[in-house]
């Protein structure tokens, strides 16, 4: 299928509350300029406090964990996740 061609498109703006943009990093991340303008690389800024086989041992249990207790070890590893 080819736009204009094999279907007839037409713009009609945005749609109420839609975005253009974005936002796919967290607050304490830190954001590298690369060489596209207009991308930028997320660092962790924890990333030397995880440990890795936590997080394997957790994956291993988190099926079979209570919703209450995966809330509160994903926060281990997630620390600006926010649970209601």
């Amino acid at each position: 299928m080819v736009p204009d061609r094999d279907i007839d498109v037409t713009y009609i703006g945005l749609k109420s509350r839609e975005k253009l943009t974005d936002i796919l990093s967290y607050e304490k991340e830190k954001l590298e300029h690369i060489a596209h303008q207009k991308l930028l690389r997320a660092m962790n800024s924890n990333v030397d406090r995880i440990d890795l086989e936590e997080v394997a041992a957790f994956i291993k249990t988190a099926r079979s964990m209570k919703p209450d207790d995966f809330k509160r070890n994903i926060q281990k590893f997630v620390t600006d996740s926010h649970f209601s």
